[in-house]
């Protein structure tokens, strides 16, 4: 997933972004060698497979129209006319067919029970009890006062 800061969704590439976009270099012939990538990135250039992949970024978040992604090779790589307007048939196919745009939710506040998995303790219930207007208050039987057996006598 890729967050998109100017706006509220997330885009989904498939997992295999890479691998197709690396397939169809080879396919038009603008596959790099080892070295001449890891001599253009010592050098802080681009190399062909990232000015695609961000040619697909820009198209996945509709910086452009899609019907201008050959034009946009074309110029990027230095290629033919014929080739970009393949590549980008390809690659709408390919990859942009299978892109998901998904909206970014606001963060929710969550209750602590589903952050922790721990469950709350019970609010312990607390009966209301009902008085009416004249009605004396409900004690339990009056026991006569026995002596307690347990205690010392006060003298």
């Amino acid at each position: 997933m890729v967050p998109n800061p100017n706006k509220n969704f997330e885009i989904i590439y498939p997992e295999n972004c890479s691998d197709i976009i690396t397939k169809l270099m080879e396919k038009y012939g603008l596959k790099e060698s080892a070295e001449e990538a890891i001599k253009k990135l010592g050098q802080g250039e681009i190399t062909i497979g990232e000015r695609i992949a961000s040619i697909v970024a820009e198209a996945a978040e509709s910086k452009f129209s899609l019907e201008k992604i050959a034009s946009y090779l074309e110029e990027d790589l230095t290629i033919s006319k014929d080739v970009a307007k393949k590549l980008a048939e390809d690659i709408k196919k390919e990859i942009l067919f299978f892109v998901k745009k998904v909206p970014i939710e606001k963060e929710k506040i969550i209750p602590p029970e589903k952050k922790t998995g721990i469950p709350l303790p019970e609010k312990p219930s607390v009966e209301k009890l009902e008085i009416k207007p004249g009605t004396p208050p409900k004690t339990s039987p009056e026991k006569p006062l026995e002596k307690d057996i347990y205690r010392e006598p006060i003298e």
